[in-house]
């Protein structure tokens, strides 16, 4: 039993991280439009953009 709820303590504990990546992600995204005007598009290094879309799609 104390095996099982020490699986499901990690289980839980790894959703929320992915959670927390995934939303890091998003917050990091939003902040990189700021003070772009509406029809201005970002220009992010493939590195950047790799590392967000990994982030952004963590928990998929």
């Amino acid at each position: 039993m104390l095996d099982m709820q020490m699986s499901l303590n990690s289980e839980t504990q790894l959703f929320s991280h992915h959670i927390v990546i995934t939303e890091l992600g998003l917050v990091i995204y939003s902040a990189l439009d700021f003070g772009l005007k509406e029809n201005e598009e970002r220009t992010l290094t493939p590195g950047l953009e790799n590392l967000l879309d990994l982030m952004t799609s963590f928990g998929e």
